[in-house]
């Protein structure tokens, strides 16, 4: 009896043992077959296992195996009507809850040679790769959220011009530099600050171009005026020089006026303390600017010269003697220096020295003048 009782013990064990080890297998084989992409008998194992066990520790396996099952049927219908897209997003979600699917990950990866077609996280990408798989040259990228960027890509990353469309309809234009984003926008903007730069640039030369020419039209110089000598107490100075050259002439006199007798009589009586200057010249010659409201001249003419002196006699002291005249060449030179307003009118002030000389007696004055200047 005991025997008996002894081998019930050990059967009954031996039958737990079985069944634990069954258990075990179900939940292996479920995991196999769920890796391997067979999402449809995974979830019959893991139902079974959970069945067996009578645990609710599977249920997300079971979650996982169904869905899969479900986007695994879609992808390959979306695959063989060549909707790619569509097609790569589902085996995207496939691998994300199972990365060790080869069958899905062979597709995505036919899908994005053949089709040019990535998924990732945030959104997917329809274009060119290069050889090291990597987004290379014209491509479309539309991210979850509705944004699409539709442009040139090199190396992986957006390069050269593109657009960018957004979910409310807008659409933005531009250029990738450097990895920056120009907005066609900010690049008008740009343009326009530079045609803005150019237009100042242009009116500020065509402002100094006019005051170049107004100041030019201001150099045009003319003089007219007053010049006083010792000799001459009555002279005229006319004149006018361009930017740089010019002319001019003079006229300087002190005549014994009609009142005067002058006499040239010899052996008279005279008094030498009491004379007359009998002086007059015209000269004219060339005009030089040097530098700004300053201006030389210098030229020839002819003049005479001589001491009138009065008589010693009690009945007509107007009469005069006039015992030697010189005349000849007349060479006269000085400066002038105007004060003039922008428009080119005001004032100017001379000094000058000119001498006749080729005569048996040189003379030599000195004169100083004022005028106005326009």
């Amino acid at each position: 009896m005991k025997k008996q009782f002894l081998c019930l013990i050990v059967f009954c064990l031996n039958c737990a043992f079985v069944v634990g080890q069954n258990k075990e297998s179900l939940l292996q084989k479920a995991n196999v077959l769920f890796e391997a992409g067979d999402y449809k008998q995974a979830k019959n194992y893991f139902e079974a296992y959970r069945d067996v066990k009578g645990s609710k520790d599977v249920s997300k396996r079971i979650a996982d195996a169904e869905k899969c099952s479900e986007m695994l049927i879609s992808a390959n219908a979306f695959f063989k009507a060549k909707d790619y897209i569509n097609a790569a997003k589902n085996y995207f979600d496939i691998l994300a809850l199972n990365p060790k699917d080869k069958n899905a990950k062979s597709r995505q990866n036919e899908i994005k040679k053949t089709a040019g077609v990535e998924y990732y996280n945030n959104g997917y990408y329809v274009g060119a790769f290069d050889f090291n798989g990597k987004r290379h040259g014209q491509g479309v990228y539309r991210w979850n959220d509705g944004v699409t960027y539709k442009g040139q890509w090199t190396s992986g990353e957006r390069a050269g011009s593109g657009a960018y469309y957004f979910a409310d309809g807008t659409t933005e234009t531009g250029n990738y530099v450097h990895g920056k984003w120009i907005a066609d926008t900010q690049k008008t903007q740009n343009e326009k600050k530079n045609s803005l730069e150019t237009s100042n640039h242009e009116n500020k030369r065509r402002i100094a171009g006019t005051q170049k020419t107004q100041n030019k039209e201001n150099n045009f110089f003319v003089a007219l005026g007053y010049m006083f000598s010792p000799t001459a107490y009555l002279g005229f100075l006319a004149g006018g020089c361009g930017n740089r050259w010019g002319g001019y002439g003079s006229v300087k006199t002190h005549l014994l006026n009609n009142n005067h007798n002058v006499l040239n009589v010899e052996n008279l009586d005279v008094n030498f303390d009491k004379y007359k200057h009998f002086r007059w010249s015209i000269s004219g010659g060339g005009m030089y600017r040097p530098f700004k409201q300053c201006y030389v001249y210098a030229g020839l003419g002819y003049g005479e010269y001589g001491k009138a002196y009065q008589l010693n006699n009690h009945y007509n002291k107007e009469d005069y003697h006039l015992p030697e005249k010189n005349a000849g060449l007349d060479i006269e030179c000085g400066l002038i220096y105007a004060f003039r307003n922008e428009k080119g009118n005001g004032w100017y002030i001379s000094a000058g020295y000119n001498t006749l000389t080729l005569v048996p007696k040189q003379v030599h004055d000195f004169s100083v003048g004022i005028g106005i200047a326009f």
